[in-house]
Order: C-alpha cells, then structure tokens, then sequence
C-alpha cells in the first residue's frame, strides 16, 4: 500500500515545541471551557529527528506499525526451526522473510499462520489491500540471509557448536 494512506505528519501544522525546544508536544484537544488548544510534552519528543521529511516520518511510522502487527501475529508460532523474522515494506506489498532450519510441514503451518494472523490483524487498516508474500530461507539467519537488510522482528539465539 502506498505511504499516502498514512497521515501526513505535515498535514496539521506541528504543536509548538516542547520545553526549552526539545521535542514535541502532544495536542490533547481544547481545555475545560473549550477555549484554548492544550498541549502537553510527550515522551517520545526527545527522540524525534526534526530533519526528516514528511514521506520518511510516514515510511517509518508504516515500518514500525508493520513489525508490531507482525509480532502480535507470531505470537504462539516462533517454533524451535524459526531462527528469524524480517519485515519489508515495499509501496504496496509487504515482504515476511523467514529462515529456518528445515522445511517440515509443522514449520510451513506455522508460516502459514502467520500470514492468516497477519492479514486479520490489517484488515480494516491502512494496510488491508497490501499483498503479503513471504519469502523462506532455509539455513541460519546470518548476514547471508536475505531479510538481515529488512526490519528485524527475531531472531533465535545463535546454535551452539
């Protein structure tokens, strides 16, 4: 899905600055006798990056609403053969990347789903027209693993031996 459907973060002209200039404040609506926007400081102010644009706020934002979608839908399904998760976003899919350590018909099922849990959990959502595909690695989640340049939502501790 396109980043359109996010909000515009530059649509509304941003809340005064916080304190002595850090961050940013959180509209919370107009104050009891409905005069005066009131404005509070959000916590997070202090680690928004001013710089970015408005289409690499929106991309982030559809980022980390992606990852956390994800993991609510894995959640109950990270079997022992799971060694990773990423998420891609792409303009109008989104990519699951797995490896894994075999391809049994225990492990497809649980790949399977997540994509099912995955495709609930966006229905009615910003996302819910993005095609979700997935693609299987099958070997260790290390650097020569496909999804190590997406988002990171697992990986299993490394093996030993």
């Amino acid at each position: 899905m396109s980043t359109d459907a996010w909000p515009d973060p530059s649509a509304p002209p941003s809340p005064p600055a916080g304190i002595a200039g850090h961050g940013r404040r959180l509209d919370v609506g107009p104050c009891r006798r409905g005069r005066y926007p009131t404005y509070v400081d959000h916590p997070a102010g202090q680690y928004y990056n001013p710089h970015l644009t408005a289409d690499e706020e929106r991309g982030l934002l559809r980022r980390n609403y992606l990852l956390n979608q994800t993991g609510q839908a894995a959640l109950g399904l990270i079997g022992p053969h799971l060694r990773g998760i990423a998420v891609e976003p792409r303009p109008d899919a989104i990519v699951l990347h797995f490896a894994i350590t075999a391809r049994t018909a225990e492990v497809e099922e649980d790949l399977d789903d997540i994509i099912f849990e995955l495709e609930g959990f966006l229905g009615g959502g910003p996302e819910q027209r993005s095609e979700i595909t997935a693609e299987v690695h099958v070997g260790r989640a290390d650097a020569a693993w496909p999804g190590r340049r997406h988002a990171l939502l697992y990986l299993a501790k490394p093996e030993a031996g």
